[in-house]
């Protein structure tokens, strides 16, 4: 039920703040995929320690520069690849 609660196009901020730190992974990365994260959430997920949250991130149309440069460098690829490609999409508008 959680991650159906975090695809609730009004679910509050405060709401997604507690569901960024649920032990479950799947409903970090829901919460990832959430284009109103803040700039700290958005920060937190970054470091998560699962590759499926931190892709979610990297994918995300609203992460932030300083957030991609950090996914950028990431050892999975399944997080760096998109988060250099969004980059790249950043340098090029």
């Amino acid at each position: 039920m959680k991650v159906w609660v975090v695809r609730n196009k009004t679910v509050p901020l405060a709401v997604l703040t507690l569901l960024a730190t649920d032990p479950d992974a799947n409903v970090r990365s829901a919460v990832a995929t959430k284009n109103k994260l803040p700039l700290d959430l958005m920060a937190l997920l970054a470091n998560d320690p699962d590759e499926s949250v931190r892709q979610r991130i990297a994918c995300n149309k609203n992460a932030d520069f300083s957030v991609l440069d950090k996914l950028a460098r990431d050892q999975s690829e399944l997080v760096s690849t998109p988060a250099r490609n969004r980059i790249k999409l950043l340098g090029d508008r």
